[in-house]
Parts: structure tokens; sequence; C-alpha cells
């Protein structure tokens, strides 16, 4: 069962990578690895000892929202895969993977992170290194033929108002659709349904109540 303090958690650590500079505040209590941009996209590896065990979990938080015409316009363009994945999101979550791999930072404990496009890299990167993946608002990287073979661990929190969460279009060739292993749909809160995720959040356990 997910709380709602690590749902918050992994909400605010993803905003360590907006506004194209990384906010070390947000990470203030854990211990930064490495942070850089990778192809356009920034990257922070961080560890963090959520549960107070002594056991560190090692996140690979990623940035990746479309900040102009080019990248929103890659997130709509499907036609090109590589083996059933988009193939702008596996471009950038292969060269995550080397990053990691040539600073010594992978493991089998990682846990990839992000929000929006971050999301979907996130994704990527968690198929192809059979790690763990957090995702909030996320387009969908795979295809429909492609579910088959996925069987990587994915916590997939959306909206049901974020439309970001429907792309790339089902109706495009060779379908794109969802894969996860854990969904938790939150509700809609107009005009923030992809961008204030903390009060969705917030919103949903008040519910639960």
């Amino acid at each position: 069962m997910v709380t709602e303090n690590e749902l918050l958690f992994w909400w605010e650590i993803t905003r360590a990578t907006k506004k194209e500079k990384i906010n070390l505040d947000v990470l203030k209590y854990g211990k930064v690895q490495w942070y850089g941009k990778i192809l356009n996209d920034e990257v922070v590896v961080v560890d963090y000892d959520l549960s107070q065990t002594g056991k560190q979990t090692r996140y690979v938080i990623i940035g990746g929202s479309s900040r102009d015409k080019q990248e929103w316009l890659g997130n709509f363009k499907a036609y090109k895969t590589i083996d059933g994945i988009h193939n702008n999101y596996y471009d950038t979550g292969v060269e995550v993977l080397k990053v990691m791999e040539n600073l010594r930072l992978n493991g089998p404990k990682l846990v990839f992170i992000g929000h929006s496009r971050g999301g979907a890299i996130a994704q990527v990167a968690a198929h192809l290194s059979d790690s763990k993946a957090i995702t909030f608002g996320s387009p969908n990287p795979f295809k429909f033929k492609k579910l088959k073979s996925l069987n990587f661990e994915h916590i997939l929190i959306r909206s049901t108002g974020d439309g970001v969460t429907r792309l790339p279009w089902r109706w495009l060739p060779g379908r794109f659709t969802r894969y996860s292993t854990t969904e938790i749909i939150l509700g809609t809160h107009k005009g923030m349904e992809h961008t204030h995720y903390d009060i969705l959040i917030k919103e949903y356990y008040e519910g639960e109540k």
C-alpha cells in the first residue's frame, strides 16, 4: 500500500529538475551523487533513506518536461519505434543508462522517477535495466504488442483529467498503451491535473478518510 507521505515525497523530488536547473534545496535530505544534463534532459542521482531504516534507495530523477516546440512534437510523433518503444524516449533512456554505468552509479536498487516526458523516459530506462519506475502524468512509451514482454515494476500515478497520460494517441499506428504494476488514479482539479499532483494527492487521501 502506497502512503500519502510516499507519494508526496516522490512528487517533491521530481521538482528537483524543473525550470532548467537543479533545485538542490528539494534534495537537502538526500545525498546527491550526480547531476547534469543528458541529451536535452536534466537528471539527478540521489540517495534517500525514506523509511529511516538505514537502507538507502538510489533515485534517478529525470526532468524531461517538454520545453520547446521540437520536444512537444516529439511526444506526438510516434511513427518511429525501436523494439516497440517510442524512439524519442528510447534514445534518452539508453543514454541515461550509459551515464549511470560510466559513473558506476548503476545497481540493482535503482529507482527511475519522473514527471511527464521524464516519466516516459524513466519507464524505458527501468525496462531496459530491469529496475523500478515511479511516474507522474507520464505519456506511454510502449506499443500494445510490447506489453507481453514487460515485467519491470512500475508505480503509475495519474489524474483522470491529465491529457498527457493519453499520449501518444491510441489511434496512431501500432497503438501505444499504458503499462503498470501499480496504478494510482487521482481525481481532477481544474487547471491542475498535470502540474499540481501534490494537491491531487492530498485531495485523494482526504477522500479516503
